[in-house]
């Protein structure tokens, strides 16, 4: 069953984020239905996942206090989304862009970044399958709850293209 509401998600502690209808909750993960969103992101090419997403946070943080072509301060909003692109090649190393999505209130008019590499997206309507857990994960932690929501989808024979974890802190 489909729920929606205009209250803020719990896992958002009170910030602003990106719509989204929850249409099941499964044994393990929820489903979830986002609707279209405009973020602001960086790409790193790393071996670490930890090492690119604190990376990434310095430099939306930043844009978010001001670094921007307008000078403006943006709230926070949650969650940080990362997704990562492995790589083909020989050293190993993965793409990683870290977002934040940008606030209802600055949707029409968003500042411009102005540091190098970081970027203003649209992402399109799309169905998330979510696994929520606790604090800063490291690399371990995270390959471990990907393994685990990648077992739970082929146990529901659910396709996937995005892996999505919500942290509460």
């Amino acid at each position: 069953m489909a729920t929606v509401s205009d209250a803020k998600p719990w896992f958002a502690h009170g910030l602003d984020s990106p719509e989204f209808t929850q249409l099941e909750e499964k044994d393990g993960y929820v489903v979830r239905k986002y609707s279209p969103s405009k973020w602001v992101g960086i790409t790193f090419s790393e071996h670490s996942w930890r090492d690119a997403t604190s990376a990434g946070f310095r430099y939306l943080f930043r844009y978010i206090s001001g670094t921007n072509q307008t000078s403006q301060k943006v709230p926070m909003t949650a969650p940080v989304l990362t997704k990562v692109e492995r790589s083909q090649n020989a050293e190993g190393y993965s793409n990683h862009t870290v977002l934040f999505s940008v606030p209802r209130e600055f949707i029409e008019n968003t500042p411009l970044p102005s540091e190098p590499g970081v970027k203003v997206v649209e992402i399109p309507e799309m169905t998330a399958y979510v696994v929520e857990f606790g604090g800063f994960p490291s690399d371990r932690s995270f390959a471990k709850h990907v393994g685990r929501l990648s077992d739970l989808l082929l146990r529901d024979k659910k396709t996937h293209n995005e892996v999505w974890f919500v942290s509460t802190t």
